[in-house]
This record gives structure tokens, C-alpha cells and sequence, in this order.
């Protein structure tokens, strides 16, 4: 694996997105969305989530992510 990973640019293995990398990608966006700094001492962790979040789709996702999540957020406080 490490030799894989050492000749990735932005990938998880390979040179080119696969599931690994859009699973990485939502787990370690959530890690950082808790512990901001968690991932500073990891440049290839955060090379792959910054190069899968340049994806014009994941984007969107991400954009529509927020959203629904807001609009729970907001739902719950009207529930409490």
C-alpha cells in the first residue's frame, strides 16, 4: 500500500477517483467539520479531500448537503 499511495497525486491509490477516495473524502470532511486541526499533521489525507471536493458533483453534493442538514437543524429546533 505504501508504495501505491507513495506515487498518487491526490488519490488514495492510483491516479484517478474510485470509491476509496469519495468514502475518504465524506469521512474525513466530517472529522474536520468537528476537530478542525485534526488533519494538519496529514498533507496527503487532506490532498485527497481537497481534490475530490474540486469535482463538479461533489460540489453540488456537498452544497446540497449543507443545505438539507440546515434545514434538519432547523426542524429539530422547532421540534424542541
Amino acid at each position: 500500500m505504501a508504495e501505491l499511495y507513495s506515487t498518487t497525486q491526490g488519490y488514495f491509490v492510483g491516479n484517478h477517483l474510485s470509491w476509496v477516495d469519495i468514502y475518504g473524502f465524506h469521512m474525513f470532511t466530517r472529522v474536520q467539520e468537528g476537530l478542525p486541526t485534526a488533519m494538519d499533521r496529514y498533507p496527503r489525507l487532506k490532498a485527497v479531500v481537497a481534490n475530490v471536493s474540486q469535482r463538479p458533483r461533489v460540489k453540488s453534493w456537498l452544497a446540497e448537503r449543507e443545505r438539507r442538514e440546515a434545514d434538519l437543524g432547523n426542524y429539530i429546533d422547532w421540534l424542541l
